[in-house]
């Protein structure tokens, strides 16, 4: 399911219930050849109706951004962009 779009500010965007979108974390990770990383949502979090998709791992080795998928549950959400 596609949002509606980003206001006029271009600061937040609403995505509607049952809907996903794509985001990336704020953090900036960088792993050693030795370990992953595995991002998990949180409870508290999914029962407001906002959720990630729990393949979140990050390979060995991998410095960046991750991407994460976020899915919508119950209520339209709206969503911030570039709260650095």
């Amino acid at each position: 399911m596609f949002f509606a779009g980003v206001d006029n500010e271009g600061y937040f965007f609403r995505v509607p219930p049952l809907g996903s979108c794509l985001g990336n974390i704020i953090e900036y990770i960088g792993i050693r050849n030795q370990l992953e990383y595995l991002i998990t949502g949180k409870s508290k979090i999914a029962r407001c109706g906002l959720g990630i998709e729990d393949a979140g791992f990050a390979d060995p080795g991998f410095h960046g951004r991750m991407t994460i998928e976020i899915r919508i549950q119950i209520f339209l959400i709206q969503l911030y962009l570039d709260q650095e």
